[in-house]
């Protein structure tokens, strides 16, 4: 399997951090192409590919001519599917820059700014992170100029490919840590420390360039650690840990009035809130927290407007713990894993956030099992769960309905002992991929979450042979595109399974000996 070339970045004590939102394979939002990196025509070299979906045409080869040691990565396409961008050390093997491509001319344009020459040792400067706006329009990046410089952010608009410089006014030698772009394309928000903790928090306004510190009006050393913005862009949700004394507190910023709120006001000391969310509609946040009784994690649900909060679980036995938690699309119901019925074993649950009834989704559990993962469908109607239910060891793969509760079985009639290890819902919510290992061996599924009909998405394999990690529902669920070595041993291909018709083909190109789809 060929591995992404790994980056390291520090920047004094603190390292920034990287989305993860690109990888190596991604595709249109409207299911009509895929893009990939293969070392297709130089061993080594990585270059990104555009092929069409369902067609079986040939790829077509996006990016530039690199230099030797250079290579692309970071792939991903934009949220109409109009761009494509990627980055690529191109003109210099020590300098990563970013490109821009046309999804239909493939023409490409570099849209990050000129960082120079690189640093001849070994050490990569430019862009670490990027993401589009809402619309696909633009382009936010995160980079550094010299080795040992701060990172900081900039912001390209497709219709003059010209970079702007975003945290103007940030003291001198302050790095940007991460960033999220508002939803309404208008502002950026972004972590950034100078020289380690603290890390502050700024909003930036895209057309003025105003930056303004969010949490200047905290106690001095206040570090925050989670960001997300509301659904509408009129608030950012915040968790900060004041004075570094261990507290960690959900505020709440009004984008209007520059106004920060305490959403639990005075607590204990070592209390914890983590996982906060925004209801869709921005009029309630959802948190874990142990403000109540300090190690005793709870689901809570605070009105935006009157600042009133209900705790949303069912009651906990001494010693159980909530483990995650997930707000339907609609903000209707809430799922949460937990061990609520016997410490120990974890289960799956679902609360009606206007009446606060409690169900639990999952069936009988064997003997020591447990729900060990569960997707949330995107219309916030089904969900698919893991659990040990047939015997304790084996992981099968369950449809729910969350209003009525009733699970269908998916995986069960399946007549080995593999394990499901990940699970993906398709865009519109009627079928699920599945990846699961039997005899050593990863295999992919795709199962109709209404009936529960299951077929295999990958060919034969080779001997020693599998599914990779690596797929993804095409962007109107019509087919999936997996990553396998499932002709040859070791050398990972590109693949559609196209769901209705159960055709399947092989995407890439020839590769030269040794080459193959690079992988995350």
């Amino acid at each position: 399997m060929r591995s992404m070339p790994v980056l390291v970045v520090v920047a004094l004590s603190l390292c920034a951090t990287a989305s993860a939102q690109f990888a190596s394979v991604d595709t249109d939002p409207r299911g009509r192409y895929a893009v990939y990196l293969a070392d297709a025509e130089t061993n080594g070299l990585a270059e990104a590919y555009v092929v069409p979906l369902r067609t079986g045409d040939e790829p077509t080869k996006i990016s530039a001519e690199q230099v030797a040691n250079g290579g692309t990565e970071g792939v991903l396409v934009g949220p109409r599917g109009r761009s494509i961008i990627y980055i690529a050390r191109q003109l210099d093997a020590d300098v990563r820059e970013l490109f821009r491509v046309d999804a239909v001319t493939h023409e490409v344009v570099r849209v990050s700014h000129d960082f120079g020459a690189g640093s001849g040792v070994g050490i990569d400067v430019g862009v670490i992170d990027y993401a589009f706006d809402s619309r696909g329009r633009s382009v936010v990046y995160l980079a550094r100029d010299d080795v040992l410089g701060p990172f900081s952010l900039y912001r390209t608009d497709f219709k003059t490919d010209e970079p702007v410089l975003l945290n103007i006014g940030v003291a001198a030698g302050t790095s940007v840590v991460d960033f999220q772009i508002d939803p309404r394309r208008r502002r950026v928000v972004f972590r950034a420390s100078k020289g380690g903790d603290p890390v502050d928090l700024f909003v930036a306004d895209l057309e003025s360039g105003f930056v303004q510190r969010i949490n200047a009006s905290l106690a001095p050393g206040s570090t925050v650690s989670h960001v997300e913005y509301g659904p509408r862009g009129r608030r950012i949700l915040f968790i900060a840990d004041e004075e570094g004394d261990g507290m960690h507190k959900p505020y709440l910023y009004n984008i209007k009035t520059g106004e920060v709120s305490d959403i639990l006001g005075d607590v204990a000391a070592g209390t914890l809130t983590v996982a906060p969310q925004f209801e869709p509609r921005g009029r309630f946040v959802f948190f874990l927290s142990d403000f109540a009784d300090v190690g005793r994690r709870e689901i809570y649900r605070v009105d935006v407007k009157t600042r009133g909060i209900v705790r949303l679980n069912a009651p906990l036995a001494d010693g159980a713990i909530i483990t995650e938690m997930q707000v339907a699309p609609r903000g209707r119901r809430l799922i949460y894993r937990g061990d609520l019925d016997e410490v120990g074993v974890t289960e799956l649950f679902v609360v009606n956030t206007k009446t606060f009834d409690v169900d639990k989704l999952n069936g009988e559990l064997a003997g020591g099992g447990e729900v060990a993962q569960v997707v949330l469908g995107p219309r916030g109607r089904r969900a698919v769960y893991v659990a040990e239910e047939v015997e304790e060891g084996r992981l099968d793969a369950y449809s729910v309905t969350l209003r009525t509760a009733v699970a269908t079985p998916l995986t069960e009639s399946l007549d080995d002992d593999g394990d499901v290890l990940t699970a993906t819902i398709d865009p519109r919510g009627s079928a699920v991929a599945l990846l699961r290992a039997a005899n050593t061996q990863g295999e992919l599924f795709v199962a109709s979450l209404s009936t529960g009909e299951v077929a295999k998405a990958n060919g034969p394999l080779a001997p020693s042979a599998d599914v990779t990690p690596l797929f993804e529902f095409g962007g109107r669920a019509r087919s999936i595109v997996y990553v396998s070595d499932e002709l040859v041993n070791e050398r990972y291909e590109l693949f559609e399974y196209e769901v209705k018709s159960e055709e399947r083909r092989r995407l890439n190109g020839d590769f030269v000996p040794g080459g193959d789809i690079f992988i995350d």
